[in-house]
């Protein structure tokens, strides 16, 4: 199921969106779902974005640490500790 998102953007960005959309033959909207999708997807990979992480959060599932480092290819080990460095609290899930 598709959720719709209303927002507003400056002309010029609109503009160019739209050329760009036309230039690939395709709907603005499908090419804005894109990038969003696109740039969700690398804020996930870069860490920048955690699943589940919520603003003032102090403790985080063991299992997301796993996923996340996947998702970065890095150690776990590795991971665990840079969670630690910033003060959360790991848990086991439960």
């Amino acid at each position: 199921m598709r959720s719709r998102l209303y927002l507003s953007l400056e002309e010029k960005t609109h503009a160019e969106l739209t050329e760009w959309a036309e230039q690939q033959g395709r709907p603005v909207t499908n090419l804005a779902t894109w990038l969003v999708e696109q740039a969700l997807h690398k804020a996930k990979q870069t860490g920048e974005y955690v699943p589940g992480l919520k603003q003032g959060k102090t403790t985080i599932n063991i299992l997301d640490i796993q996923r996340l480092a996947d998702q970065l290819d890095i150690p776990s080990d590795k991971m665990l500790e840079a969670i630690k460095a910033i003060k959360l609290e790991v848990t086991n899930g439960h």
